[in-house]
């Protein structure tokens, strides 16, 4: 529990490696702890170790099941590697389960990377229902309405994304 946390503090003061330490310590330690094994892979990612991310995602699997921290590892990681088709699943069970605006923009993106504008427009309008004021929703709208043609709203949505201007 104390290293749980002195890592949590760690993280939050933007000490990542001091933090990835400390989970190390608390996985080797107790290795059904989903928690500590979920931020250990986030910090891994935010560090570029994506060896040892998809490690801490094959433990998730063994140890997590259904639950939504492995969920968020597995989206992360295949967002991160961009591989789209494989991210939806989990971002899909992820949003069946507690959607969030972010977690709608997760897949969004997998979405308009895949080139299924009809798809990432629901989900950016879902998230936008969710959080108005979601830079990163204006963002890949503008995206999307580039590649739709619609090149007045994609620079008043990418306004609206750097705060410049309200919808």
């Amino acid at each position: 529990t104390i290293l749980i946390n002195r890592a949590q503090v760690f993280e939050a003061l933007g000490r990542d490696s001091l933090a990835y330490a400390d989970y190390s310590r608390v996985i080797e330690l107790d290795t059904t702890l989903v928690e500590p094994l979920y931020a250990h892979a986030m910090l891994a990612m935010r560090s570029g170790k994506m060896d040892a991310m998809l490690a801490d995602c094959y433990r998730l699997d063994a140890v997590a099941g259904g639950d939504m921290a492995r969920q968020r590892a597995w989206a992360a990681y295949h967002s991160v590697k961009k591989q789209w088709s494989e991210a939806l699943p989990y971002f899909t069970a992820i949003i069946e389960h507690e959607p969030t605006a972010d977690d709608y923009c997760g897949r969004a993106v997998c979405y308009l990377m895949l080139n299924r504008l009809n798809e990432a427009s629901a989900d950016i309008s879902s998230g936008l229902e969710l959080d108005p004021d979601n830079r990163s929703l204006y963002f890949y709208r503008a995206h999307l309405n580039k590649a739709r043609y619609r090149n007045d709203d994609a620079r008043a949505d990418i306004k609206r994304a750097l705060g410049q201007e309200k919808e």
